[in-house]
């Protein structure tokens, strides 16, 4: 009867020990569907802007609500304004409550200036980025659980990037998703 114990406290340890790596793949797997939700909304811009050769972008919205807006930029001015017509609003807590821009890399939560990317036409040398992250890793800091949402301004590229790995000097190095 004795061995019996022995596996069981085995399989507890096991278990208890799996709990942390189950709940993490979890939280990456929400995370990477409001990735994706934002990276599709993009593309949905870009074509747009191909098809009606008008300027369409996306307004990050960074306040106490976390979501987007995809808009026409009527004014081409490539930034969000009462002038341009919404087309499209996303509240992240509609994918889950707990996801938000992350803050980690900057003050803002956003890389794209004014919180905004407009596909305009324009080739740039740099891409723009927004990264999102579970509330509780962003309390824990955790930066190497974010998922990288980056914008080519070279060729409109959307890539969605994970952390592949944190270097000593705690640079994230990135790969696709």
């Amino acid at each position: 009867m004795k061995w019996w114990l022995v596996v069981l406290l085995i399989l507890a340890a096991l278990v208890v020990y799996s709990i942390p790596t189950v709940n993490d793949a979890i939280v990456e797997k929400r995370v990477i569907k409001a990735a994706r939700s934002i990276a599709s909304d993009l593309m949905f811009a870009r074509l747009k802007t191909i098809q009606t050769h008008q300027n369409y972008g996306v307004f990050f919205i960074r306040d106490t609500k976390t979501g987007y807006k995809v808009f026409v930029d009527v004014d081409n001015d490539g930034i969000f304004n009462f002038a341009d017509k919404v087309i499209k609003y996303v509240d992240l807590s509609s994918i889950d409550k707990n996801i938000k821009y992350s803050r980690l890399f900057d003050d803002k939560g956003t890389v794209f200036k004014n919180n905004t990317f407009v596909f305009d036409g324009k080739k740039e040398k740099e891409g723009d980025s927004i990264f999102l992250i579970y509330a509780s890793d962003e309390a824990k800091q955790r930066p190497q659980n974010s998922i990288r949402i980056y914008v080519d301004k070279t060729n409109d590229s959307i890539k969605i990037l994970r952390v592949k790995e944190v270097t000593q000097t705690d640079d994230l190095v990135f790969e696709e998703i």
